[in-house]
């Protein structure tokens, strides 16, 4: 499966200068897993040279932020901040 994404997550034409990103899910992938149970490979691709958050884990939160407020966008804000800072 494929997911095209952009910050903050509008749809602008591609001569904005923004994130841009793209998600590739592999489904039924055998041999060994981080966690059992799992069957697939997530693979991430954006248009930034970095992470913004800094690395995996911090991103993991803000993506768990992100779902766990969602429609409070000052509310994600604030607390992916709190921990990107740390």
């Amino acid at each position: 499966m494929i997911r095209y994404a952009s910050a903050p997550g509008v749809v602008d034409p591609d001569t904005v200068k923004r994130a841009r990103g793209l998600t590739l899910k592999v489904l039924g992938v055998p041999g060994e897993k981080l966690r059992e149970g799992w069957t697939s490979q997530d693979f991430l691709v954006n248009t930034w040279l970095v992470i913004p958050q800094g690395d995996a884990a911090k991103y993991l939160h803000a993506i768990k932020q992100r779902d766990k407020h969602f429609g409070h966008p000052n509310l994600v804000r604030m607390r992916t901040a709190l921990v990107t800072r740390n």
